[in-house]
């Protein structure tokens, strides 16, 4: 089971102020699930996402595939 599958519409009821850990293995869908599902769903709704990374090279890949498909409208 990925992330999408497991978190499936529960996002839609997450709160201001919530701390919401996605903790899962490599290639279980925690990236594609934020660039994409929470990405459209916040931006739909005007909201921002905060996300933490730990390593440098984690953020630059990120970094580099949300602009790589046009999602860094808001990349801060």
């Amino acid at each position: 089971m990925n992330v999408t599958e497991c978190i499936q519409q529960d996002y839609k009821e997450w709160q201001r102020g919530d701390v919401i850990a996605i903790s899962a293995g490599t290639g279980k869908g925690k990236s594609h699930f934020i660039k994409n599902t929470l990405y459209d769903y916040a931006k739909s709704k005007e909201k921002r996402i905060l996300f933490f990374l730990h390593r440098t090279n984690t953020i630059e890949q990120f970094e580099a595939e949300i602009t790589a498909e046009g999602k860094d409208d808001e990349l801060n």
